[in-house]
């Protein structure tokens, strides 16, 4: 979601694997001014060796874990929630 502008970037999954996401951020890569930095809200395939292993040589993605059951703290959640 660009908070500036609203605009969502989504793709329906098959499954929520590792695989799957980075293929995703692979895309938001390609797709997003290389002069903007990502930021990616959540999510348990965050955390897989795969996952982390693609992000290392990709410094300008972020990750924030919010605590669980804070769903609120997503903006992605809130706009998906109306």
């Amino acid at each position: 979601m660009d908070v500036a502008t609203g605009q969502v970037v989504a793709d329906r999954v098959e499954r929520n694997d590792s695989a799957h996401f980075i293929r995703f951020v692979a895309m938001l890569d390609r797709s997003t001014d290389p002069a903007l930095r990502i930021h990616l809200v959540n999510g348990s395939s965050h955390t897989s060796k795969a996952t982390r292993a693609w992000l290392t040589p990709h410094p300008r993605f972020t990750v924030t874990h919010t605590p669980k059951h804070a769903g609120r703290l997503n903006m992605i959640e809130q706009a998906s929630a109306l």
